[in-house]
């Protein structure tokens, strides 16, 4: 049982952050993307490897957690720098990325302080409670992103430009409108 919990964190680990490195346009961050799941993958072995067998090591969903705010924070910076004519909220990956959002913002602390919460059973309640609420809506923004329509996402992709200053215009934007 402990070996398929290790082995689903670092399955989920993997696509997420493949589904970043997907959606990200800098090179040397897509590297990064991909180059941090060998560090997580041997940080697991490790902590397989040392464990015991009747205890779950919540700091590794902490950590998870964390890399996922760090993935969603730099999504967000990268897509604020661009200028598009279409709104982000309608766009496939906004959807995706604020699900991971929610669900990591909203279990950080609950797995951080998951071990303190194991010996009073009201505690375990609210524990479940919240965690299944952030899941559920996690969730729901997943299918909410999924069930929307590629031509959009095709539409901003062929009319994105990145803005280097914060006062620049867009150069198409001068071309239209001179």
């Amino acid at each position: 049982m402990r070996f398929t919990q290790k082995a689903f964190l670092v399955i989920e680990f993997s696509l997420i952050s493949l589904f970043f490195h997907f959606i990200v346009s800098n090179k040397v961050v897509k590297k990064l993307l991909l180059f941090i799941i060998i560090p997580f993958l041997v940080y697991v072995l490790v902590d397989y490897a040392t464990t015991e067998k009747t205890k779950i090591n919540f700091y590794l969903l902490v950590i998870e957690c964390l890399i996922f705010l760090v993935y969603v924070v730099y999504y967000f910076f990268e897509k604020f720098k661009s200028d598009s004519s279409i709104p982000l909220y309608q766009t496939k990956d906004f959807w995706l990325v604020s699900a991971f959002l929610i669900y990591s913002a909203g279990n950080f602390f609950l797995f951080l302080f998951r071990n303190s919460v194991i010996q009073d059973k009201s505690a375990e309640f609210q524990y479940t409670l919240i965690y299944s609420i952030f899941t559920i809506f996690k969730n729901i923004l997943l299918c909410l992103g999924i069930s929307m329509k590629n031509d959009v996402g095709n539409k901003v992709a062929s009319q994105t430009t990145p803005v280097k200053d914060d006062w620049e215009i867009p150069s198409e934007f001068k071309k239209n409108n001179q």
